[in-house]
């Protein structure tokens, strides 16, 4: 999932580190599109130009996962098939936009009823800009230890870092879904780039999940492109999960939805740092 087209570490360096990587254990893949939470399942349509990567790169999603925090699992990538073609032949890469869809472990599987979720919008809005605080803080810490875990794999060390996020505000609400758009600077060593991400906290036949898009950032357009992007891509997730009675709570369990927040906009920031192991662990190959 990245974003430089410089050389992040040196060729033997980068050599020994695709080696290992071969080496590591690959998790079992999904059928295509049906995603499991927790007991349960949706079935999640790729975005449209971009296919789902969890299976054709394994080891990307094991990678990515290092930097996260503990509350979050990716649940899959996305990438156009050319670069997806690429990536899982090793070739280098410069990913120039892609997609993630994240959830919290704690609600894996858990039903959060549309009331609960609804009667939480004026929260969600006011606490947004308020976790991109916290997850501007956390992000340092988020990277070394993405970075200890990819070196302990690998021998080698990413030294990715994100700085300077900025919140672009809330520019789509639904009963269903909020959408908001961050800007951040990305780095692996002394390079840097900067990335805009969009983000939707969506409820899907009762299922929290997180859906991003990541682009370069060069003009404003890539910001229309990756709020677009994603608002498409919520609609289409939405629309192939109607709401199941049998899958609905059978109380309010009366959720955190500021820690919920918080978590949701710490993904979003970190992801840009997983396109950044992702791409280097690709070019390695080359």
């Amino acid at each position: 999932m990245s974003i430089l087209s410089c050389a992040i570490v040196r060729r033997r360096g980068a050599a020994m580190l695709a080696a290992l990587v071969l080496t590591l254990p690959v998790a079992a893949a999904h059928a295509a599109g049906t995603m499991n939470f927790g007991s349960r399942s949706l079935y999640v349509p790729d975005p449209m130009g971009f296919e789902a990567i969890s299976k054709s790169v394994p080891r990307f999603m094991q990678l990515a996962q290092a930097y996260l925090p503990p509350s979050n699992r990716l649940v899959e990538a996305y990438v156009t098939a050319d670069d997806e073609a690429a990536l899982s032949l090793g070739k280098p890469i410069d990913l120039k936009r892609y997609f993630q869809l994240q959830t919290l472990k704690s609600l894996d599987g858990t039903a959060v009823s549309n009331e609960e979720f609804q009667s939480a919008a004026g929260e969600i809005e006011s606490g947004l800009k308020q976790a991109l605080g916290d997850a501007e803080k956390l992000g340092g810490d988020l990277a070394a230890q993405g970075n200890k875990a990819v070196k302990d794999m690998t021998t080698v060390d990413p030294k990715v870092s994100v700085s300077g996020t900025g919140y672009l505000g809330i520019y789509r609400r639904e009963p269903w879904g909020q959408f908001f758009t961050i800007k951040s600077k990305v780095s692996a060593g002394a390079e840097s780039t900067t990335l805009v991400a969009s983000g939707g906290i969506v409820l899907v036949n009762y299922q929290l999940v997180f859906l991003y898009a990541y682009s370069q950032y060069k003009t404003e357009g890539d910001r229309q492109w990756v709020q677009g992007a994603v608002s498409e891509w919520a609609d289409a997730v939405h629309e192939a999960n109607p709401d199941d009675p049998r899958a609905a709570p059978k109380s309010s369990l009366h959720f955190d939805f500021k820690g919920i927040l918080r978590m949701g906009m710490i993904g979003a920031v970190i992801g840009g740092l997983i396109g950044l192991i992702g791409f280097m662990i690709r070019k390695s190959r080359a």
